[in-house]
C-alpha cells in the first residue's frame, strides 16, 4: 500500500519474521537450524553445520564410540549457539570401551584409569594409562579404564567440538568425563 503526502511516497510494507515457537515439542534438525525444546532428548554423531541457529533447551546426546568413523563425537557448527538452563549436551562416557584407547588402563587385580590429555588414575598395583593429545585444546575421544578383581573399566569420555562464530551462550551443561567402573555380576 502507499500513499502520497506532498512531494513524499510512502510505503507500508507488512514484514514477516519466524521465529521457532519455544512452546513447540518437535525437535527441528535442518540446514538452518537445530533446535531441542526443553523435555526433548536428541542423539546426533559426527560434523553438522547451521546456517541460522543451536538452540538446546533439552538433551543432546552423542552417539557411544563403536569402532566406526564419527561416533563418540560431536562437532557443531552455526552463527549463534544457546544451551538453555535446563538444556545439555551429553558426551559422558561416549569414548572408547573399557580397556580401550591410546591410553587405556591397564586391567589386572586393580584396574587404573584412562588416559587422555594427561596420564589416567593410578590403582595401587597398575600405573594409569598414557596421556596423548592435549591438556588445553582436547579432541580426541577418552580412553576407557582398566578392569580389575570383579569391576568391569568404565568408558572415556566423548569430545564436543563447537565451532560458532558469534554469540555462543552456556547456561546449562556439557559432560565428557568418563564412566566409573561397574561391579560385575
Amino acid at each position: 500500500m502507499s500513499r502520497r503526502r506532498g512531494g513524499t511516497l510512502c510505503l507500508f510494507l507488512l514484514i514477516s519474521i519466524c521465529i521457532p515457537d519455544r512452546g513447540s515439542s518437535a525437535v527441528t534438525d535442518d540446514v538452518y537450524n537445530l533446535i531441542i525444546p526443553a523435555g526433548e532428548s536428541y542423539t546426533l554423531q559426527d560434523r553438522h553445520v547451521y546456517s541460522n541457529a543451536i538452540r538446546i533447551d533439552g538433551v543432546l546426546q552423542v552417539v557411544p564410540y563403536n569402532g566406526t568413523s564419527g561416533t563418540g563425537s560431536v562437532e557443531l557448527a552455526a552463527p549463534t549457539m544457546v544451551v538453555g538452563s535446563a538444556g545439555s549436551i551429553n558426551a559422558q562416557a561416549k569414548g572408547y570401551g573399557a580397556g580401550q584407547g591410546p591410553g587405556a588402563g591397564a586391567s589386572g587385580n586393580n584396574g587404573s584409569g584412562g588416559g587422555h590429555g594427561g596420564f589416567g588414575g593410578i590403582s595401587p598395583i597398575s600405573s594409569g594409562g598414557s596421556a596423548y593429545g592435549s591438556l588445553l585444546a582436547p579432541v580426541n575421544l577418552g580412553s576407557g579404564g582398566g578392569s580389575g578383581l570383579g569391576v568391569t573399566g568404565g568408558a572415556g569420555g566423548g569430545a564436543v567440538r563447537l565451532d560458532i562464530s558469534g554469540l555462543l551462550q552456556i547456561d546449562g551443561k556439557i559432560t565428557n568425563v568418563n564412566a566409573k567402573s561397574i561391579k560385575k555380576p
